[in-house]
């Protein structure tokens, strides 16, 4: 081992950052630093160009191929996907692709050849006026995808996630939207028209003014979801849960609402003429003007419900709970009340209903 002393080795560590300080400050070295910094920028840059330029043949021929009227369906769901994909590194700090816009563009099977896109991922892609009938999209991702006023009559969505997309006009009449989630979706004036919607969930969807005429809503999730002037005559939504739904003026008749749960739901004006209410929960529900005629509420709760001025002509309210409800300036002609309770209800003995 050297005798040498500790302060030989600080002297000589010295000089070195010495040395390195004179080179890092000798103007040649500046000018390489510099230089080679220009070359990786100028690398960088004839790369994301190329790339770009790359990507636009890519998405020509992919666009090619999802328009192509061939019968057969090879890569075109590879090719929807790639089409909607963002490619960008450094989180969107630099991008050589964006997502290409499909509104449009056609998709729709033939019965003898249906599309099948099932598990197709296609998150916030843009497909406004698309026509996308009888496409098999179950278990597909279309989360906050823009579908104004596509049509997808008689499309396959079993189970398929469209939580937040905006579906305004659509056109998804006899469609299958078994176990779909469609939550927060907006379904304006949507037409879903004979449409299987089991077990859907709608949790916070807008239906304002869509026709569900004759659809299949049987334990769908409809909590929070704003249905002003929507029709659902002769739609089927027994066990369905419209907890705090908005119904104002929505169209009900003859529907099948047995069980369903309309606790505080607003069904201010709503047209339930000859509905089917049978055990169905309705407390604190406002039903103020609504047209009950001729509705069967057999075994109903209606505990605190406001009905006042609405019209209960020959409506069945047998074993009905109506404590608490108010019916003032309610029309109870015809109305059977038998074995319903009562209690505390209020302007019920202004009437001499069927008991």
């Amino acid at each position: 081992m050297s005798n040498r002393p500790i302060r030989y080795y600080r002297n000589r560590v010295s000089r070195l950052h010495r040395l390195a300080d004179w080179f890092h400050e000798f103007p040649l070295f500046r000018i390489i630093t510099g230089a080679s910094q220009l070359m990786v920028f100028l690398a960088i840059f004839t790369f994301a160009t190329e790339l770009k330029d790359r990507q636009v043949g890519l998405i020509n021929s992919a666009l090619q191929l999802i328009n192509s009227d061939s019968s057969s369906q090879a890569g075109k769901l590879q090719a929807l996907e790639y089409l909607n994909n963002k490619s960008c590194i450094f989180g969107d700090i630099f991008c050589w692709k964006e997502r290409v816009n499909l509104s449009g563009a056609i998709f729709s099977s033939s019965e003898s050849n249906e599309l099948d896109f099932s598990g197709i991922i296609l998150t916030q892609a843009t497909l406004n006026h698309v026509d996308l009938s009888r496409v098999n999209l179950s278990r597909a991702d279309l989360t906050e995808a823009s579908l104004l006023e596509a049509d997808l009559t008689k499309v396959i969505l079993a189970k398929a996630d469209v939580a937040g997309a905006n579906l305004t006009e659509a056109i998804l009449n006899s469609g299958d939207l078994g176990e779909v989630n469609l939550s927060k979706a907006d379904l304006t004036e949507a037409k879903l028209i004979n449409t299987y919607l089991v077990r859907a969930q709608l949790k916070e969807a807008s239906l304002i003014e869509a026709d569900l005429t004759g659809a299949l809503l049987t334990q769908a999730n409809l909590t929070n979801a704003n249905l002003n002037g929507a029709q659902f005559s002769a739609a089927l939504l027994d066990g369905a849960i419209l907890i705090q739904a908005k119904l104002l003026f929505t169209h009900f008749t003859e529907a099948i609402l047995v069980g369903a749960d309309l606790t505080k739901a607003l069904l201010v004006g709503a047209n339930l003429t000859g509905a089917n209410l049978t055990a169905a929960t309705l407390v604190g529900s406002n039903l103020s003007h609504a047209d009950l005629t001729g509705a069967n509420l057999t075994g109903a709760n209606l505990t605190g419900a406001n009905l006042t001025g609405a019209n209960l002509t020959g409506a069945n309210l047998t074993e009905a709970n109506l404590t608490d409800a108010d019916l003032t300036d309610a029309d109870l002609t015809d109305t059977i009340l038998t074995k319903a309770v009562l209690t505390d209800s209020q302007k019920l003995l202004a009437y001499s209903p069927k008991m």
